[in-house]
């Protein structure tokens, strides 16, 4: 006799009286569990593709990112070290002056006044060059806020997510 029973009809999108059906009736309704369910197998290839291409993308990725990154070390480090050049070769100059200067027939007593002055001017540079320092080390440019964001982040924001590109 269950094999004989038709459910009655319920609709999906009309319920005039408003009665409350439950789930089971509604779906026993519209003959969905009298078929058999098939997954095709390229589902399961097209699944596994997905997460390989993924995985290859994410590599392909860090790679990337990481061979940015030490060029920008590299980039860096050759800056610091023209800064350096620049800064020992300003200090020889530097050197050379004050020694010219009390070879051309200055008294000692001229001498010890303008070492003190060169001393209180190479203090207050250095107090100057401190302070421009703990400005940028405490300081985050704008910039450096973007990069750091995360994708969900610059959606929220309304930022344009910069989109990955296979090469």
């Amino acid at each position: 006799q269950k094999d004989w029973k038709i459910p009655p009809c319920i609709s999906n999108w009309k319920n005039a009286k408003g009665y409350t059906i439950p789930l089971d009736k509604r779906l026993s309704a519209d003959g969905r569990q009298l078929q058999d369910v098939a997954v095709n197998d390229k589902f399961a290839a097209l699944s596994e593709d997905l997460y390989l291409s993924e995985r290859k993308a994410r590599e392909e990725i860090k790679i990337r990112n990481d061979m940015v990154r030490q060029r920008k070390v590299r980039e860096e480090e050759i800056r610091e070290q023209q800064l350096r050049d620049l800064a020992a070769q300003a200090r020889q100059q530097r050197a050379e002056l004050a020694t010219e200067a009390a070879v051309d027939g200055e008294s000692s007593r001229d001498a010890e006044d303008r070492r003190k002055r060169m001393e209180v001017l190479s203090e207050r540079q250095r107090e100057i060059e401190r302070d421009q320092r703990l400005e940028l080390a405490g300081k985050k440019g704008k910039r450096g806020r973007e990069e750091d964001r995360d994708i969900s982040e610059r959606i929220a924001l309304g930022q344009v997510a910069q989109p990955t590109s296979q090469e």
